[in-house]
């Protein structure tokens, strides 16, 4: 069975003055046990500069994307209480967490680099999970909540995909998390996420945003049965732009705009040249000075990046 774990990633945080350090904190709420839910039509809200999407529907007062609440109930079950995070608070018992449904999307200001984030579940899928209810399974059961068997043979998970987009929000890279899992060969390593947990999010590279997909092994006639939400907080974010602005004492690149042949001066690792979507175009190791054919690049903005120890320097390249 897999083994899933969260690590944490704070590795070369602090020398970029301006990365981003999202929290729900500045945002207001009327009080105490209280949420937003976007019933005011804005369309979304704003955290420290990052952008998360929210479409409400005054109809039935129906919402998906993202909300933010101060709710601490963990033990009422069912949709009543949709807003509350089953960890009883923000990360690090602070008070404020977003919740998405079913599937948000958070638009970065510009093209930079996720670090890491913190989920959990929300208390109405953990819950529901833990204990079954009305329309979806006990996780762990042979059964579905018609008291039928499912199929899964008890191996049951639900699945948050993270997906980093380019500037028109087409998916250009994917991580899997999961908020429960039931797969593992020792029941005792089971697992339904009652905790903040820290997520690994360099993989997806250079991004304009995120957007979240969930998958459980329970799903019925009309899809997925276990309650589609998500609990996050605590999101780091480094600005492309702002990490090229402090990493330009670091190595030369010339001319600047390019023709055919770019000359590179000074310093030493693995250097990509990575075009707005975030693909890589080209990469090669580089010792104090290259020179490469950049014929093949198209008319554009791009970025230089060079890689050593694990931090990443860029500048800005314009052919």
């Amino acid at each position: 069975m897999k083994k899933i774990v969260f690590t944490a990633c704070f590795a070369s945080i602090s020398m970029f003055a301006s990365a981003q350090f999202v929290t729900f904190e500045s945002l207001t709420l009327p009080q105490a046990e209280s949420y937003y839910n976007g019933s005011d039509g804005a369309g979304g809200f704003d955290a420290m500069g990052i952008y998360f999407s929210n479409d409400y529907t005054q109809a039935g007062d129906y919402w998906n994307g993202f909300i933010y609440s101060n709710l601490t109930d963990v033990t009422t079950p069912g949709y009543v209480n949709q807003y509350s995070a089953f960890a009883g608070s923000g990360a690090d018992t602070s008070e404020k967490y977003a919740i998405c449904y079913p599937a948000g999307k958070i638009t970065f200001p510009q093209l930079g680099m996720p670090q890491n984030l913190k989920i959990t579940n929300t208390t109405f899928a953990g819950i529901s999970m833990r204990d079954g209810d009305a329309y979806a399974k006990k996780f762990g059961s042979l059964n579905n909540a018609q008291g039928q068997p499912d199929g899964t043979n008890g191996e049951d998970f639900f699945k948050l995909t993270i997906n980093g987009l380019n500037f028109v929000d087409e998916i250009v890279s994917s991580i899997d998390v999961y908020l429960a899992d039931f797969r593992f060969a020792d029941n005792a390593q089971d697992f339904i996420l009652n905790t903040w947990q820290s997520v690994d999010l360099t993989s997806l590279g250079n991004v304009y945003g995120l957007s979240f997909d969930l998958q459980s092994s329970d799903v019925g006639d009309f899809g997925m049965n276990t309650p589609a939400y998500f609990a996050l907080d605590d999101l780091y974010f480094i600005p492309l732009e702002s990490i090229a602005e402090q990493a330009k004492q670091d190595f030369k690149i010339y001319p600047n705009p390019i023709n055919d042949w770019l000359t590179i001066q000074g310093g030493n690792g693995k250097v990509q040249i990575v075009d707005p979507t975030g693909k890589v175009i080209q990469s090669f190791e580089h010792q104090e000075f290259s020179k490469i054919n950049v014929s093949n690049l198209e008319l554009g903005t791009y970025f230089v990046q060079m890689t050593k120890d694990g931090i990443i320097s860029s500048q800005k390249l314009v052919k």
